[in-house]
């Protein structure tokens, strides 16, 4: 466990599955091109570093910052993110996992890229992603909307897989960009509120109870 002071090490490797690393203060620095196989708890302090992480057991955050140069990578299913006053991603994301979205607001910090090859489920407290200028969510696999959600910012919002609405819910997208070759299974509603998004080839609409759009697409 970590609850304060800065650590700084170069490449970090765990192979105790079964064990978990609390980070709650201070900073843990990694450098180096990292696998963890443990849990990792990030419950305040900051992670960050150079070095690219892959966390194959579940990660959990609740609080505090996730930065640094390096990119993060989950491949856990069971991976957990949500803070009712927000939390803020400010380095690089490559979930090919499964991240469960519980509660409140996610930000994605300029130039950072948030890339899901697995699933996004977005729970019915999750309320606003914030995509900032210069920055990404590309979706490539699954997004789930379980309740009403705003995704929005002056960045960009790239779909190439599949946004499902559960039923009486909403998705409001009103980025500045982005574009859709994708799938939306529209059990609830989807509208486009702002900003402008392209439709390319591939894309389709399938399961529609409404679709709104004031916005040029």
């Amino acid at each position: 466990s970590m609850t304060g002071g800065i650590v700084t090490v170069g490449a970090l490797t765990t192979t105790n599955a079964a064990s978990t690393f609390n980070i709650s203060g201070g900073t843990l620095d990694i450098a180096s091109n990292s696998t963890i196989t443990a849990g990792v708890n990030l419950s305040g302090g900051t992670l960050t570093g150079a070095g690219d992480i892959t966390l194959s057991g579940v990660f959990n955050w609740t609080s505090g910052t996730l930065s640094g140069t390096g990119r993060l990578t989950t491949t856990n299913v069971n991976n957990t993110v949500g803070n009712a006053a927000g939390l803020t991603i400010s380095r690089n994301w490559n979930n090919t996992g499964t991240v469960n979205w519980s509660t409140g607001a996610l930000n994605i910090d300029t130039s950072s890229i948030f890339t899901n090859t697995g699933t996004v489920d977005a729970a019915d407290a999750a309320t606003t992603l914030t995509i900032a200028a210069l920055s990404t969510l590309d979706n490539q696999n699954i997004l789930n909307i379980n309740g009403d959600t705003l995704i929005t910012g002056g960045g960009t919002f790239d779909n190439s897989g599949a946004i499902t609405t559960a039923p009486a819910t909403t998705l409001f997208m009103s980025t500045a960009t982005g574009t859709d070759a994708g799938q939306w299974n529209n059990g609830g509603a989807i509208a486009i509120t702002g900003g402008t998004r392209t439709l390319n080839a591939g894309f389709n609409i399938t399961n529609t109870r409404s679709e709104e759009h004031t916005s040029e697409l």
